[in-house]
């Protein structure tokens, strides 16, 4: 028996909490999800804040993702 799970864009996002960030990617390459730490909205909400280690860069809003248990498979 194993868990499944799903990739879902959070309705909200919550400052400290983690993240998976979808890396862009030339074309006909699989995106590379990262963990991040979101920290703050940016005037634009479509872009965010996040923090890998102690690096933080700006990111699409987008790009974050939460994993969600859909199930035992």
């Amino acid at each position: 028996m194993k868990l499944k799970f799903t990739l879902s864009r959070p309705a909200t996002l919550i400052e400290g909490s983690d993240y998976l960030m979808k890396e862009s990617v030339e074309d006909n390459q699989v995106p590379t999800l990262v963990p991040v730490k979101f920290v703050a909205y940016e005037l634009h909400c479509a872009f965010v804040l996040v923090s890998r280690g102690e690096r933080r860069e700006r990111c699409s809003r987008d790009n974050l993702f939460i994993m969600v248990n859909s199930g035992i498979e």
